[in-house]
């Protein structure tokens, strides 16, 4: 029995040692293979980009609380500053209502996040921003 490849057609060529190739099980194969390894990245992409956020978050609240006692434009000017700069060097995500609500992102949770509570609240959909 042979067939030839004929798109997704199913393949199947059997030689005379009665061995059989299935192409379309090879297809699945390959594409489960495939699908969990992008899955994977997209969970790795989601955890580092909750770090971060999190981690600006407290550098920014941080150096807020030490600012609070001068006057309240200086703390403003230096988010502004900031957030122009980093948009300058690393692009969209770092305008200045970005860094205060990863302020706000911090301050709800000040505690460092274990990765199971990071994994069930912070899923986004990655797959759309990569």
């Amino acid at each position: 029995m042979k067939s030839i490849f004929n798109g997704r057609t199913e393949v199947s060529i059997k030689t005379n040692d009665s061995f059989v190739f299935d192409f379309d099980k090879m297809y699945t194969q390959a594409s489960d293979i495939i699908t969990e390894a992008r899955d994977t990245a997209y969970r790795q992409i989601n955890e580092a980009l909750v770090r971060r956020n999190w981690m600006l978050g407290k550098l920014i609240a941080e150096q807020e609380l030490k600012l609070k006692d001068r006057a309240s434009n200086y703390g403003m000017d230096i988010i502004t500053g900031l957030a122009k700069r980093l948009t300058d060097a690393y692009g969209k995500g770092f305008n200045k209502t970005s860094l205060y609500a990863y302020a706000k992102f911090y301050e709800m949770f000040p505690e460092r996040l274990s990765n199971k509570f990071r994994q069930s609240l912070f899923v986004c959909d990655c797959k759309k921003t990569v």
